[in-house]
């Protein structure tokens, strides 16, 4: 007999599985799915009449773990996955018998944990969850995503009154109904596109990204597992945060770059337009270069050229520590 499952990642926050299943679960956190490096992730398969399998892989497919739990006299199969090495957007999947599920979770170094620094550009529309208790998993998810500003769409009086405390103890912002202007089209899918545009064409007027209103943009699942999109979201409010724009790049066909300024670090945001498309770009500068990808991952650019070709695809790059006489070209 095959068990049936269902998967909710809660360090990793994770909910899949066939309707009406009961199954899988990860404690702590029911909603969004983001963690603070260190934390203990526990897998908890519960009903489970065998083996249960799991697999965990980061955004690049790499496998990071693999194993196998066996269940208890009540049929729990518990696994301890170790947060500390962890940084990124990760999948899991598991399995038992011919049945599989699978999910999603985002664990933030603490290093890259920043306090709220005044106005943002970072909100999000938030549908509130029934259950009062998982008020303040939610309000941690969003900190942790770097969501500055919440605007709510959804939820009973009692339920506002509740999130709302929960999200000024994480020193978030409640935004009045009414407040400016939602992400739409494209711009939806990628949230460090849609904070550097915005960024560049309103001076940092705020833009609210979906949080969990269950359509591709949202940045959750409707069962709480982050998508890939929320590790860009972080990603975004860690470089965007508090940036000045100075001036749209020109660039090739399908090509876009901002040029930035926070403090002394001088940076620009690049992508391609089209999806699937891959282009080189040459950048010149001075200075030493980061360039730090969509999913958080640094990457040094030798020092000892004074031209250096880039690869750009769909997924936006930030690239750091240009000087005022930089060149980029497509």
């Amino acid at each position: 007999m095959f068990l049936r499952l269902s998967v909710c990642l809660f360090l990793l926050s994770m909910a899949l599985a066939p309707a009406g299943a009961e199954g899988l679960l990860v404690a702590p956190n029911r909603y969004g799915g983001f963690y603070t490096a260190g934390e203990k992730v526990v897998l908890v398969a519960q009903h489970a009449s065998g083996p249960i399998e799991y697999q965990v892989s980061n955004a690049q497919d790499a496998v990071l773990s693999v194993g196998e739990a066996r269940p208890d006299r009540e049929g729990s199969a518990n696994v301890t996955l170790d947060s500390r090495k962890l940084a990124g957007w990760y999948s899991v999947t598991v399995r038992q018998g011919g049945q599989s599920a699978a999910g999603s979770f985002v664990v933030i170094p603490r290093s890259h944990d920043p306090a709220p620094t005044g106005p943002s550009i970072f909100g999000a529309i938030v549908t509130l969850p029934p259950d009062m208790r998982e008020m303040d998993g939610m309000a941690k998810s969003l900190r942790l995503a770097g969501v500055r500003s919440v605007l709510i769409a959804g939820g009973s009086g009692a339920n506002s009154g509740a999130f709302a405390d929960a999200a000024l103890r994480e020193g978030l912002q409640i935004a009045p109904t009414g407040s400016p202007v939602p992400a739409r089209g494209a711009m939806q899918l990628s949230p460090a596109k849609a904070y550097a545009t915005q960024l560049a064409l309103s001076g940092g007027q705020v833009l609210y990204y979906p949080w969990n209103l269950g359509d591709a943009a949202s940045l959750v699942t409707p069962d709480g597992c982050p998508r890939l999109a929320a590790m860009e979201y972080r990603l975004a409010a860690e470089q965007l945060d508090g940036a000045k724009f100075v001036r749209k790049l020109k660039l090739g066909a399908d090509l876009t770059g901002f040029e930035f300024l926070r403090g002394d670090d001088r940076f620009v945001a690049a992508w391609s337009d089209t999806a699937g498309r891959a282009a080189e770009v040459k950048i010149t500068s001075s200075s030493d270069l980061i360039a730090v990808d969509a999913f958080g991952r640094i990457h040094s650019v030798p020092e000892d050229l004074a031209t250096v070709t880039l690869h750009l695809t769909n997924q936006p790059v930030m690239f750091h520590g240009v000087d005022e006489d930089f060149w980029l070209e497509g």
